[in-house]
């Protein structure tokens, strides 16, 4: 069977700004939530959906995309 993998890091690091862009709870996070919470959410995202680009150096980008949110919302601890 094939499926398209998606995969965020979550850790203290970033779970508070995925949190507010996402509009969840940060206490508790479990596996079960982490898809639901997360993954569904990002896979309703229109950005998640557009098609994919034609040249390839932006395809192999766009593939990993999902990679990128732990880099956009990790926050230094202060």
């Amino acid at each position: 069977m094939k499926r398209p993998d998606v995969f965020v890091c979550v850790d203290s690091r970033n779970l508070r700004e995925l949190g507010k862009e996402f509009g969840i709870r940060q206490a508790g996070m479990t596996y079960d939530r982490y898809w639901e919470d997360i993954i569904e959410r990002i896979r309703d995202a229109k950005w998640w959906n557009c098609p994919t680009p034609r040249e390839p150096e932006e395809s192999a980008i766009w593939e990993a995309r999902a990679a990128f949110l732990d880099a956009l919302y990790y926050r230094e601890p202060e």
